[in-house]
């Protein structure tokens, strides 16, 4: 007996329409005049599928700017909501460049951010899903592997030229072409796009699209040029301390700034900061003269006495600011005073020397 066949079976495949039949079926019912039920059962398609559809539709618009309407938005790769980043993915393969032995699961409990499937699936696009291809992959430089990751557009956050915004921007301002379909080919996000607009409006030229950051010595977090040689003079003079070390011993620079300074001047090591210091000039010290016999002696006498020869006197303090200066220590040798005479004639006072006695320990005790 025949098995029993089910509902599903009977089911035909789910087809996705492309943008140009969408937009066909739209003219069917708004030029033809076709009535809506017959136009979706000849597209296979539901009712409730076509209005959806006409929300997007715009009559005064042409048929390029109405596929463009009509094209799927839901996103695909990073822009998905559960894609990953772009650190995850660099994370991943410096690992496998690493210990190219780790398994896929052993990969994903390691690096955060990403699961199994994940693992696997970055892997086998990238063609490293073998244990051999991650080996030769692990012999590769450092240059070698900065150019795989551009190459293979992982791993690296994609920046576009002023000569590439220049033309993004002039295939919709010349042509007419969708906004959304020019970013998601381009692979960018319709903020910047427009955020590019804008300036393409006020300098339609190359210059006008360059970027428009600060950086370096103009970034306005950026270490001063005093600071940076601050700490060059506590190298040359210790060249042992460590970063943490060194940005206790100087004011206004955290551990990252030492870091980075000792990095971009090529002392982030010991070995290193040994190395440049050997390779510094050592100051001048300036020469004694050795008083050799009776002779020197009195030619130094000579010098340092006569009124033309004698080093200048300290300058003079103005009477008003020395007074002002003093002020305080004046007051309070006045203080100091009065209360040594007040007390010289409460002994005196004393009608007795034993009274006197006790007035000087009854002092005592109340100071």
């Amino acid at each position: 007996m025949p098995a029993r066949q089910t509902r599903s079976s009977f089911q035909k495949p789910r087809r996705r329409l492309p943008s140009q039949e969408r937009l066909r079926l739209l003219h069917r019912v708004y030029k033809d005049g076709v009535p809506v039920a017959q136009a979706c059962r000849s597209f296979g398609v539901s009712r409730f599928t076509f209005y959806r559809w006409a929300k997007r539709y715009r009559r005064d618009s042409s048929d390029q700017a109405n596929i463009g309407f009509l094209s799927d938005r839901f996103r695909r790769g990073r822009s998905h909501y559960r894609g990953v980043s772009s650190k995850v993915e660099r994370d991943v393969l410096e690992l496998v460049r690493r210990r190219p032995e780790l398994s896929i699961h052993k990969i994903a409990e390691i690096t955060q951010g990403i699961g199994s499937y994940g693992v696997q699936v970055l892997l086998e696009r990238l063609h490293l899903t073998g244990r051999k291809d991650r080996e030769k992959f692990a012999q590769l430089s450092q240059v070698a592997f900065e150019r795989f990751l551009r190459r293979e557009g992982v791993g690296v956050r994609r920046y576009f030229s002023p000569e590439e915004r220049l033309a993004v921007v002039r295939r919709v301002v010349d042509t007419k072409e969708p906004v959304l379909r020019v970013c998601q080919a381009v692979g960018i996000s319709r903020f910047t796009f427009y955020q590019w607009l804008r300036q393409y409006k006020r300098d339609p030229t190359v210059e006008g699209l360059e970027n428009r950051w600060a950086s370096g010595r103009h970034h306005y977090r950026a270490i001063p040029e005093i600071v940076e040689r601050r700490i060059l003079d506590v190298v040359l003079q210790n060249p042992r301390l460590s970063s943490h070390k060194l940005a206790e011993q100087i004011a206004g620079v955290s551990n990252y700034g030492v870091q980075k300074i000792l990095e971009r001047q090529e002392l982030n090591t010991i070995e290193k900061r040994r190395a440049w210091v050997a390779t510094q000039p050592v100051p001048a010290v300036p020469a004694v003269r050795p008083e050799l016999g009776w002779l020197n002696r009195v030619k130094l006498v000579f010098e340092q006495f006569l009124p033309g020869r004698a080093p200048a006197p300290p300058p003079q303090v103005p009477f008003g600011t020395w007074l002002r200066r003093s002020s305080p220590y004046l007051l309070f040798s006045f203080l100091i005073l009065f209360g040594l005479f007040g007390w010289g004639r409460l002994l005196g006072s004393a009608e007795s020397t034993g009274q006197g006695i006790g007035f000087f320990f009854a002092s005592i005790a109340l100071s």
